[in-house]
């Protein structure tokens, strides 16, 4: 069965909490000091837990706020949020989500104040900053208590994200609370005491069929080594007649590949001979060819030289041809000077 709690009108579901972890807050109260807030570092127990309740003759979904202290079982902060008042708080605290993302949200917030940068390096560079979780309750209320608020802070100044108001448990709600604490305990206690007594069933029938499999193994075991007795003695027969077998047959192959290996090695010695006088004659085709090389290499510096001589020889006749060519423009425009002025 689902466990919950039934508080006058609603219902909170602790079995599944959205977020059940111990976080720690920076706690604000008046007490014990003289001058401004006293401020002390605490790890509390922050939950989320969804719900519903009665409203208007309707069930309306719930989010339900709490801060506890395991070490003191009256520390009982809370706070409700239903769907019908999430607007006016939506607007309040400027947030932009809606009623089924806001406890994500929150939680993505209380994730960040346990990251290792939770508190405020003052060493640090200007633009780092840190999310810390405060609780202020100095300035209680008729409705209000505390506030539990999430604030970014960095060398600059502290920017609050959301401030949840908070509610003081009274006796009724702290023993409700205690109760469904207990009934969860109970309920989760008993649930792990089916597991345990299923897991010894479980083992108990496991050792059942072990003790079964381990005297069905010993009788095996005894076949087994009666027919392995057996088989050792016919092997021990059969690898006598076979060992008589391959000594005479290795006989044979023996004799048989010796006379191959002798024609194999008159074949490859002639095989050798052939090959060291074809190396000879490669090596004079090759000294020929090398000396070719050279005589080719000399030819073809010499045409080398030659080209870059004619080249020259071709650039300067370009270069003469270049001149002709201005100096036959020059005669041109003097000779077309020459013919206007008859003309006139």
């Amino acid at each position: 069965p689902n466990i919950y709690v039934l508080m006058a009108d609603y219902t909170l579901h602790r079995e599944s909490p959205l977020f059940d972890k111990v976080i720690p807050i920076q706690i604000y109260s008046s007490e014990n000091t003289t001058y401004g807030q006293d401020v002390k570092s605490s790890h509390l127990v922050f939950r989320i837990i969804q719900g519903t309740r009665q409203h208007a003759a309707q069930i309306e979904r719930l989010i339900h706020f709490e801060i506890t202290d395991e070490h003191d079982p009256y520390f009982y902060y809370y706070m409700d949020v239903g769907e019908q008042d999430f607007s006016h708080f939506k607007r309040e605290q400027h947030i932009l989500v809606e009623f089924n993302v806001f406890p994500l949200k929150m939680i993505e917030l209380i994730e960040l104040c346990l990251l290792p940068s939770g508190s405020l390096d003052l060493n640090s560079s200007a633009g780092t900053s840190s999310f810390v979780a405060n609780m202020d309750i100095s300035g209680r209320t008729a409705s209000i208590s505390g506030v539990f608020s999430i604030v970014e802070a960095n060398l600059f100044k502290q920017l609050n994200h959301i401030s949840l108001p908070l509610k003081l448990g009274d006796d009724t709600a702290v023993k409700l609370y205690l109760a469904s604490r207990l009934f969860l305990s109970m309920e989760t206690s008993h649930r792990q005491k089916e597991d345990i007594e299923q897991l010894n069933a479980n083992l108990a029938a496991v050792s059942a069929e072990r003790d079964s499999m381990a005297a069905e193994l010993a009788d095996m075991r005894t076949m087994k080594n009666v027919e392995f007795q057996t088989l050792q003695a016919a092997h021990a027969q059969e690898l006598s007649n076979l060992q008589i077998q391959a000594m005479e047959s290795n006989q044979q192959v023996r004799a048989k590949w010796e006379a191959q290996c002798d024609s194999a090695k008159a074949a490859c010695e002639a095989l050798q001979r052939d090959l060291q006088g074809k190396t000879t004659a490669y090596e004079k085709q090759i000294a020929d060819v090398s000396q070719e090389k050279v005589e080719v290499e000399f030819k073809l510096r010499d045409t080398n030289r030659l080209l870059q001589t004619v080249q020259m020889d071709r650039d300067r006749l370009l270069k003469e041809c270049d001149e002709l060519q201005q100096l036959n423009r020059i005669a041109a425009e003097e000779k077309s000077c020459l013919q206007r002025d008859l003309i006139r």
